[in-house]
């Protein structure tokens, strides 16, 4: 009788694709397409951005232009650390700002404008202040008083917010704010040839002139507001003379 030996499989010379090899290449199928879906596919690039300066939306064109190149870019991709940079650190009048991503398209900015040196306003304009930074350039448009000195202006010429004013004013709002600093009660300033007129807060006026030392014309106005009785029966005072001049009420 012939003995039969052990048997053994052969091997196919093709490959078998069995549920053993499916689950691996399925998984790591799945995770190249969540790779490719979430960082390169256009599905997730930016078409939207949204900007806010001090609540509310933005109208500064170059900060806008500046915002509109991220557009395209991937939003999983996108580091806000070089556009808050040059925002923060150009000539944009930005103190502060912040992004928000909301997918899955859309970048939200929050700015904050540096603070408020000065201000402009035109006169008989009672509700609108063009605001400046210590640069002396435009901020933004207020309608509320910005709670810092303001020049009082017959008219404005054009203004662009980030752009500085035009140099003519840069010596009325020097002055501005010289007398602000100086004089707490100021409210106004309103510069006239040579002529300087301050309103204060208790509705009176004060006349100075810039053809005579500044200085000394401070101090005399100072005197005559440390006097109580003084400030509640005057309604104009004149310290552009060698002795002040009262106007009672």
């Amino acid at each position: 009788m012939q003995e039969i030996g052990p048997t053994h499989a052969r091997k196919s010379k093709y490959f078998v694709f069995t549920v053993e090899y499916l689950l691996p290449v399925f998984t790591i199928g799945f995770i190249i397409f969540l790779f490719w879906l979430f960082l390169y596919s256009k599905f997730f690039a930016i078409t939207k951005v949204e900007c806010e300066l001090d609540y509310e939306p933005c109208s500064n064109q170059n900060i806008l232009f500046e915002l509109d190149k991220l557009k395209g870019e991937n939003i999983f991709r996108y580091q806000d650390g070089e556009i808050i940079a040059k925002l923060t650190a150009g000539d944009y009048t930005v103190r502060s700002a912040s992004s928000v991503k909301i997918l899955p398209q859309t970048l939200k900015f929050d700015l904050q404008s540096v603070y408020p040196v000065v201000a402009i306003r035109l006169k008989g304009v009672e509700n609108e202040w063009v605001v400046l930074d210590h640069k002396y350039r435009v901020i933004s448009l207020k309608n509320t008083h910005p709670n810092c000195p303001v020049l009082l202006v017959d008219s404005l010429p054009a203004i662009r917010p980030g752009a500085p004013v035009s140099e003519e004013l840069t010596r009325p709002l020097d002055m501005t704010i010289r007398l602000f600093q100086d004089i707490p009660s100021a409210n106004s300033l309103e510069l006239t040839d040579q002529t300087i007129t301050l309103s204060l807060d208790s509705s009176q006026k004060a006349l100075l002139t810039t053809n005579k030392d500044i200085d000394v014309q401070i101090q005399s106005l100072q005197a005559v507001l440390s006097d109580p009785t003084i400030i509640s029966e005057s309604r104009t005072i004149d310290v552009r003379f060698a002795h002040p001049v009262i106007e009672s009420k």
